[in-house]
């Protein structure tokens, strides 16, 4: 009977209708693994996405992930990490093919290049993100609650600096609107809200691994007391301090009236030179247009290079501006700073994005922006690739509309009785350059912008959003001056007291505070961050010794 089997089996016949048969199932597996593969990166970069401005769907924030750890623990790999990521960045970036096309002048084919690579380099943090916690967890065992949200703040913040740094869209922003939920930024900035958020998911996951039996109940409910007690602490002291931070406001009672001015003036014909004396005046006549009755004293906050003429070399124009400061107005307006050095019997010109604050007493005080935009304000290691020529044309062209500068050398508040932060457009998505102007003796913090460049995409939502951050980290009062985008007021809690259409010419008076308030942030800096990446350190090390 032995043999008449082995004789079935030999036959040819049979033998290649069985290895087809399996190879249909291989097969057949290969496109359910394919399929799985694809729902769960397009559920994970559409929940990043949505999460963010301008679409604002929050929720989606606490469960973006959950689907690549799914996958994970099916099929044993991190790759959908990286498309998750790309596909997230692609979409949220996307604004950037804006200014390369309509103000670069390049074909939006070419503009796909330099998104694509941002997007890649963004995205290998979500890979080091996925790398980082299969590792702790296959050799450690610790819960994901507690591992997830120390590893995610840590690649958040090594993100901030990392090649000049660029924290866009980070988690902790998908909650820019609940202000009852963020209020622990004066502690850890927008990086503990990451923390929160990723906590909660990581939770999700063990719950996921206890269905699916990889962890049993001890585990399970380890991590649910760990989550319990962390986001108890997290919510009790947002909410308690939210309602101090408003009781310490309302107790103030000085006050000081701002107009802010949003001209709305198109990028591409801003520079030109026989308009500078009308757009000057239009920023005059809108402040004035904006004014309920006389005041005293005023302040006028004007946005990112609004003053289209070089303050030092035009004297016609200066003069103009320092007789409108000294109706009792004092003015914060982005222009640009002008410099000469004397190098080699060579002359060279200096210009800096500059923000000014003028007095009515005629005194001008100024602060260059410390961190330019690469490839936008700055071209590094000019020198050597503007030697190449199609390169040299393209360096040329971007310089028409955008400039190149050179980085100031202090972040510092501007004035003397009252002192104001003045970070300029790109430089408010980094935490650290407002705090050190609070700490050095801001009473309050105006940003200067132009979001022009984003035109009508989900850019100007983006920015605006982490100025409602910046507030709560260091609990001052915040107005925002777009030349094109949004302008806003925020209070100390974030709270959006008053912001402007997207693109419209606008100006409006509001009343804010001085203050004195010393948030933990302000006074210790990222010491939250920094102490996670400390711990992920010692993890990850420890992970690397201990065998699998």
């Amino acid at each position: 009977m032995k043999r008449e089997k082995k004789r079935i089996f030999e036959k040819p016949s049979i033998r290649i209708e069985i290895e087809k048969e399996h190879q249909g199932i291989r097969e057949g597996s290969k496109v359910v693994n394919f399929f799985f593969f694809v729902l769960a990166i397009s559920i994970s970069s559409l929940s990043y996405i949505l999460s963010q401005p301008k679409f604002n769907m929050y929720y989606l924030s606490f469960i973006f992930y959950l689907p690549l750890h799914i996958l994970w623990r099916g099929y044993g790999q991190i790759k959908q990490f990286l498309f998750a990521g790309f596909i997230a960045y692609f979409v949220v970036i996307h604004w950037i093919t804006h200014a390369i096309t309509h103000y670069g002048g390049f074909s939006y084919v070419f503009s796909l290049l330099p998104l694509s690579l941002l997007s890649l380099a963004l995205s290998a943090f979500f890979l080091l993100f996925g790398y980082i916690r299969s590792q702790i967890n296959i050799k450690l065992k610790i819960p994901f609650s507690l591992a997830d949200p120390i590893i995610w703040v840590s690649t958040e913040y090594i993100k901030t600096f990392l090649f000049t740094g660029f924290p866009w869209a980070l988690v902790g922003y998908s909650l820019w609107q609940k202000t009852s939920l963020i209020q622990t930024a004066d502690i850890g900035g927008v990086y503990i809200v990451s923390f929160f958020i990723i906590l909660i998911q990581g939770f999700l996951c063990d719950t996921y691994d206890r269905i699916i039996n990889r962890i049993n109940s001890t585990t399970l409910f380890i991590s649910f007391i760990i989550t319990f007690l962390l986001s108890s602490l997290y919510l009790t002291y947002s909410f308690i301090r939210k309602t101090e931070i408003e009781i310490n406001v309302a107790s103030v009672k000085d006050e000081i009236p701002v107009v802010v001015v949003q001209p709305n003036i198109p990028q591409d014909i801003k520079w030109t030179p026989e308009l500078k004396s009308n757009y000057l005046r239009k920023n005059i006549e809108l402040t004035i247009s904006a004014i309920d009755y006389p005041h005293k004293s005023l302040f006028a906050v004007w946005p990112e290079t609004a003053l289209t003429f070089i303050l030092d070399l035009e004297t016609e124009l200066k003069n103009e501006l320092l007789d409108f400061a000294s109706k009792g107005f004092y003015i914060i307006a982005g222009g640009i700073g002008y410099s000469r050095e004397i190098k080699d019997e060579k002359v060279k010109e200096i210009f800096y994005n500059r923000a000014y604050f003028i007095t009515p007493q005629k005194e001008i005080y100024h602060y260059d922006k410390t961190h330019l935009v690469i490839f936008g304000e700055y071209i590094p290691l000019r020198s050597v690739i503007e030697k190449i020529p199609f390169v040299r044309k393209m360096i040329e062209d971007v310089e028409k509309v955008a400039g190149d500068f050179t980085p100031g050398k202090e972040v510092k508040p501007l004035g003397k009785e009252i002192k104001v932060g003045v970070p300029i457009c790109f430089e408010s998505i980094f935490p650290q350059i407002t705090r050190k102007m609070v700490k050095d003796g801001a009473d309050f913090i105006a940003v200067i912008t132009n979001d022009g460049w984003f035109g009508y995409s989900s850019g100007p939502f983006q920015h605006f959003s982490v100025s409602v951050f910046r507030a709560v980290e260091t609990r001052r009062f915040l107005v925002r001056s777009a030349n094109t985008g949004i302008s806003g007021v925020f209070s100390p809690t974030g709270k959006i007291i008053y912001q402007t259409k997207l693109l419209e010419e606008k100006s409006f008076l509001t009343k804010i505070k001085p203050l004195q308030i010393q948030s933990f942030y302000v006074r210790y800096g990222d010491l939250f961050s920094i102490s996670c990446v400390c711990i992920l350190t010692m993890l990850f090390i420890l992970s690397l010794i201990i065998k699998k």
